[in-house]
């Protein structure tokens, strides 16, 4: 009797087992097949993984006819929305024919006198202004306390008056002075002095660009539309003793060209969004390019916003005539080329002109009162 006993236990045994075997079985076959036709609608976040399958849809409204998505962010399509009447104002920008005003440093903190150049900006006199920024000396008009500089040019801007800043590029006295490995030197191994005696940074020198290149980004920080490049080059006819100045690997004229539109590249990139022109000292020099101080009118061209030039001659008519010089020039564009004026003669005509001017009223002090319409 206990021989089939353990007989049959065993058979129970083995068909228990079998039934488990079977329902795994099915198990691992029925989630293949989930897997297979459910794999595209598995989710995964900081809960862990789910489905999200149609009959368990979140974020619908049930109405008993079709499921309709909830507007989420109130901007779907065929609804009522209101229209964005807070889109933010086009930036600021220097005019495609720019009349810019120079406003002395000193008067950046005259409220009297501010309020004479927004004056001549209703009167449509000028359409943005200029300020001098690092001048011939090195000196800069900005981080004292309290900071006019910045007020102003926030003071123009909320008035629509776009801003230029003036700096002067290698003319710079102070910097040279503090600097020496920034300075332009001599064949002896001194600093070269020009006939007044002061000193300018060398364009070929990494610490006189370096120093350059981060004043522009200054002035990037600040909110200023443009920047223009004034001396920028190596020392001219009639600085002084050129024949002393060690120019290392720029002896030859068309290396400082080559220079020169390298770092105003340079220059660019640390601009960010301003932009950045430069100031043609001798647009009549042959074909363009003045080869001492290295500034070529054709190489420059390209990537400078605007091209700035002194008018050493101030007539009704010299405008005309610069730009037909300068439209001779290979390379050159008259579309970008501002003439400079200090005339005081000439203010009324160039204001209510239709070419493109940059006035300074150095000729009357900064006085700009009888330009202002009664």
């Amino acid at each position: 009797m206990y021989r089939p006993y353990r007989g049959q236990r065993a058979q129970r045994h083995r068909r228990i087992r079998n039934c488990i075997l079977v329902l795994l079985a099915l198990l691992v076959v029925a989630g293949a097949v989930f897997l297979l036709f459910f794999q595209d609608r598995m989710v995964y976040s900081s809960d862990g993984v789910h489905f999200d399958l149609p009959w368990g849809k979140a974020g619908t409204q049930d109405d008993g006819n079709v499921d309709v998505p909830l507007d989420i962010e109130g901007g779907g399509e065929g609804q009522d929305t209101p229209p964005d009447d807070g889109a933010a104002p086009a930036p600021l920008a220097v005019s495609a024919t720019p009349k810019l005003l120079e406003v002395p440093v000193g008067r950046l903190g005259d409220e009297a006198y501010l309020g004479q150049v927004k004056a001549l900006h209703a009167q449509g006199a000028i359409n943005g202004v200029a300020i001098v920024v690092k001048d011939a000396a090195g000196n800069l008009a900005w981080g004292g306390t309290p900071d006019t500089l910045a007020a102003a040019v926030q003071a123009f801007q909320a008035d629509g008056l776009p801003v230029t800043a003036v700096l002067y590029a290698y003319q710079d006295d102070a910097r040279a002075a503090a600097d020496e490995t920034a300075a332009l030197h001599r064949t002896n191994g001194n600093v070269w002095r020009a006939a007044d005696n002061t000193r300018y940074l060398d364009p070929g020198a990494d610490a006189a660009n370096a120093y350059l290149s981060g004043l522009v980004q200054q002035l990037s920080g600040m909110g200023f539309q443009e920047a223009v490049l004034r001396a920028y080059g190596w020392p001219a006819e009639g600085a002084g003793r050129l024949d002393r100045i060690r120019y290392g690997g720029y002896a030859d004229p068309a290396a400082r060209s080559a220079k020169l539109a390298e770092t105003l590249e340079a220059l660019k990139a640390a601009a960010g969004g301003m932009e950045l022109s430069v100031c043609i000292d001798n647009p009549t020099a042959e074909n363009g390019f003045d080869q001492p101080s290295g500034q070529d009118l054709a190489a420059l061209t390209p990537g400078a916003a605007r091209i700035y030039v002194p008018m050493v001659v101030q007539t009704a008519t010299s405008g005309d005539s610069i730009r037909t010089i300068v439209g001779r020039v290979q390379g050159a564009d008259t579309a970008k080329l501002v003439p400079m004026y200090d005339s005081a003669e000439l203010a009324a005509s160039l204001f209510a002109g239709s070419q493109p001017v940059y006035f300074s009223p150095s000729a009357t002090n900064g006085e700009i009162a009888a330009y202002v319409a009664p």
